[in-house]
C-alpha cells in the first residue's frame, strides 16, 4: 500500500503495509523484492491483485524469479485497462501491452466487476474467455440503512441527488440542463450535488446562465457519516454518467449506496452501469446523451412518488440478498478456488 493509504481499520488478519512510491511504474520492482520474500516466508496459496499495475505485475515477475508459482487472481474495475493518451503516465502504460498480456494470461481467474469491463479485457485479448468472471460490487446495506435518518418536510419538493466527482464525463450537466422544463410542473423540486472537482466552476455557471442556482445545492465533500442521511432524503438518486473519450463508469457503487438507502436511481445506459442498475427491477435507464428523454423520464418519475417509493424497496431487498460485501467476498473466494 501506498503511505497516505496505509491501513487504520482494525481486522481480524494479519496486514503488513508496504510504503511505496507512487508511481506504479516504480512501484513493481519495490513489490516483486518484497513479494519473493513474502512467498518464501508464508507461502501463501492465492494472491488477489485488485490492479494488474503495479500488483499484479509484480506478482508476475516474482513468480518467475522463484521457484515458488502462486496462483493470482486481478480484479478488474474499467479504467486501469482503458489505453489513453491523455496524461504521460497514461501514455507510458499504452506503450506496456506485451507485459499487461502477460500478466493476465498467467492469471489464475480475472474478475471482472462488470459485463463492459469484461467485454473491454476481451476486446484487448489479454486472456483465455474462460478465465472470466463477473462478480459485482456490493455494499453493506444494514450499515447504510441504520444510520440513513430522512428528516424531509413536508413542505419540501422533490429531491434529486448526485454523488459523485465534478467531472464532465458524470453527466450532471445534463441534470441541470433538465431542471428548467421541470421546474414548470415541480416549482419545489431541489437538486443536490454531492462532490468537489475541476468541473465545479463550469457547472456553477450553467446554473446561473439557466437561473436556476436557488434550486441547486453544491454540498462539497460529505463525510461518510453525512452520506446515508442524503441518501434517505433524496426521492431518487440520479447519475447520468455517459462515455467521454477515455472516461468511463466501470460499475457505479453509488447506485448500491442509494439503494441501501431505499432510494432508487436513474442512471445513464453507458460502461457498468447496467450492472449496477437492473432496468425496470432495481431502478431505471436512460440515454445520458438524450436531454428530451431525460426530461421526460424524469416527469414521469417524479409525478408518481409511490413508484419512487416502491421501486427504492425492490432495490433495497435486492441489495440485502445479492448484493452485500459478504456476498460478493463468497462469489470471489469460490472462484478462485475453482
Amino acid at each position: 500500500t501506498k503511505k497516505r493509504h496505509s491501513p487504520t481499520t482494525p481486522v481480524k488478519f494479519k496486514v503488513m503495509s508496504l510504503p511505496l512510491p507512487q508511481s506504479g511504474l516504480l512501484s513493481f520492482p519495490i513489490m516483486t523484492i518484497k513479494l519473493l520474500q513474502i512467498f518464501k516466508q508464508f507461502k501463501p496459496q492465492r494472491v488477489i491483485c485488485t490492479l494488474w499495475m503495479p500488483g499484479a505485475v509484480a506478482i508476475y515477475l516474482a513468480n518467475k524469479l522463484s521457484s515458488i508459482s502462486i496462483p493470482y487472481s486481478i480484479i478488474v474495475h474499467a479504467m486501469e485497462i482503458v489505453e489513453s493518451n491523455e496524461t504521460l503516465k497514461k501514455r507510458i502504460r499504452s506503450k506496456l501491452t506485451k507485459l499487461k498480456v502477460k500478466t493476465f494470461s498467467q492469471a489464475h481467474k480475472v474478475i471482472c466487476i462488470s459485463q463492459y469491463t469484461k467485454e473491454k479485457v476481451l476486446s484487448q485479448k489479454l486472456c483465455s474467455p474462460q478465465k472470466i468472471e463477473v462478480i459485482h460490487n456490493g455494499v453493506n446495506p444494514n450499515k447504510f440503512k441504520s444510520q440513513a435518518s430522512p428528516q424531509k418536510k413536508d413542505d419540501e419538493g422533490p429531491i434529486l441527488l448526485t454523488v459523485a466527482r465534478l467531472v464532465p464525463h458524470k453527466g450532471i450537466d445534463q441534470v441541470l440542463y433538465s431542471l428548467p422544463p421541470l421546474l414548470r410542473d415541480f416549482p419545489k423540486l431541489q437538486y443536490w450535488l454531492v462532490g468537489s472537482g475541476a468541473d465545479r466552476e463550469r457547472l456553477a455557471n450553467i446554473t446561473k446562465e439557466l437561473q436556476v442556482e436557488d434550486k441547486v445545492r453544491f454540498l462539497g465533500a460529505v463525510g461518510n457519516e453525512d452520506l446515508p442521511g442524503l441518501y434517505a432524503q433524496a426521492d431518487l438518486f440520479i447519475l447520468l454518467s455517459r462515455e467521454d473519450k477515455h472516461n468511463v463508469e466501470g460499475f457505479g457503487l453509488v447506485f448500491l449506496e442509494a439503494a441501501a438507502c431505499s432510494t432508487p436511481s436513474l442512471g445513464g445506459r453507458s460502461g457498468g452501469i447496467p450492472d449496477a442498475i437492473l432496468e425496470n427491477e432495481t431502478g431505471w435507464l436512460v440515454d445520458p446523451t438524450d436531454n428530451s428523454l431525460i426530461v421526460d423520464k424524469l416527469k414521469s418519475l417524479l409525478s408518481q412518488p409511490e413508484k419512487l417509493q416502491s421501486m427504492g424497496q425492490k432495490a433495497y431487498d435486492y441489495n440485502l440478498n445479492h448484493r452485500t460485501w459478504d456476498k460478493v467476498a463468497e462469489n470471489i473466494l469460490q472462484d478462485i478456488s475453482n
